[in-house]
């Protein structure tokens, strides 16, 4: 269930905690990391590039979208996100790849939490989604 040393699983109240203390005033960002989203998204997720982040060339781009500062030895990610990267469902390594990724970037992994229910979780509970 923790799919890179240091990183926090989270269940649905953690997410929803997260969106009203962290999304809603900027300092935090739902990660989407499906490929294809034919059942809608848990409110106020971002769609993600991550999951192609080994081969991206678009790499720096995506860490200063995140909030971190190029440096000459790398990135800085003093002002970086915190993150809470979901997939399909326990069952899917989608989320997994994104976070073992950006964790391999130098991402700090006390930003990044794992929403291992994923959108398969979220729908079976009945909580709120927004169609893409």
């Amino acid at each position: 269930m923790v799919p890179a040393a240091g990183v926090t699983p989270v269940a649905e109240l953690e997410v929803v905690t997260f969106l009203q203390d962290n999304v809603a005033v900027g300092t935090g960002l739902l990660v989407d990391a499906r490929v294809v989203y034919p059942r809608g998204d848990p409110r106020r997720s971002e769609h993600s590039v991550c999951r192609d982040y080994p081969q991206n060339p678009y790499q720096a781009e995506i860490l200063k979208a995140l909030g971190a500062e190029p440096t000459t030895a790398g990135f800085d990610f003093t002002n970086a996100l915190a993150l809470v990267i979901y997939g399909n469902g326990p069952w899917d390594a989608q989320g997994t790849r994104a976070v073992t990724a950006l964790v391999g970037a130098g991402y700090p992994t006390a930003l990044i939490q794992n929403y291992r229910g994923g959108l398969e979780d979220w729908l079976h509970l009945g909580l709120s989604t927004v169609l893409p």
